[in-house]
């Protein structure tokens, strides 16, 4: 399981802290925001996957969301039973005619 993350803010200024750092310095390097703690002292939220790369050091990506909704109805562009049909139609006559050449 998990280990639940402690609260952000109390975790950021904890940081800020014990390694004697501005808070732009910290928003600079960890979410290349320089408002970044500001922000997060003013009540900005976040996603929890945010908050866990934020706790790994690694950068917030953005990320692209969307629903995928069957709008379009594209016909078939080949119609693999219709080929199968016209091969089968034309083999007997096609194979007689071999046999029958030779």
């Amino acid at each position: 399981m998990d280990t639940p993350l402690p609260p952000l803010p109390e975790t950021i200024e904890a940081f800020l802290t014990l390694h004697d750092m501005a808070p732009v310095t910290f928003g600079r390097l960890a979410a290349k925001d320089p408002h970044f703690v500001r922000d997060i002292r003013g009540g900005r939220g976040f996603r929890v996957a945010t908050k866990g790369r934020s706790a790994q050091g690694r950068d917030p990506k953005p990320v692209l969301m969307f629903v995928m909704v069957p709008s379009v109805r594209l016909p078939r562009v080949l119609d693999l039973d219709v080929v199968a049909q016209r091969w089968a139609a034309n083999f007997e006559a096609r194979f007689t005619a071999q046999l029958g050449a030779k």
